[in-house]
């Protein structure tokens, strides 16, 4: 089977780039390293996840309860953190 690429010798050793714009036209090109590897914002995700890998989860109330405090993320022991109607966002 044939693609454009047989035909066309240039396309074939081209790269594809993503080619989304943002709200003023520029191209999108993701986040930057420098806040990939921000080690504050790796350290608040490692204590998100230690936070809840520790909660109770409460099957009469339907709520997930943090066994935890953290004062990184602003969590006391006991905060609930999910049930049917809220569920706790962190600004990571």
């Amino acid at each position: 089977m044939r693609n454009a690429s047989d035909s066309i010798p240039s396309l074939a050793d081209r790269r594809i780039f993503f080619t989304a714009k943002n709200r003023f036209g520029n191209p999108f090109r993701g986040r930057s390293r420098a806040q990939k590897q921000d080690p504050l914002r790796k350290l608040k995700e490692d204590e998100l996840d230690l936070i809840f890998n520790n909660v109770f989860l409460d099957r009469e109330r339907a709520e997930i309860v943090s066994l935890t405090e953290s004062r990184l993320l602003d969590v006391d022991r006991g905060e609930v953190l999910r049930n049917s109607r809220y569920i706790r966002t962190f600004n990571l």
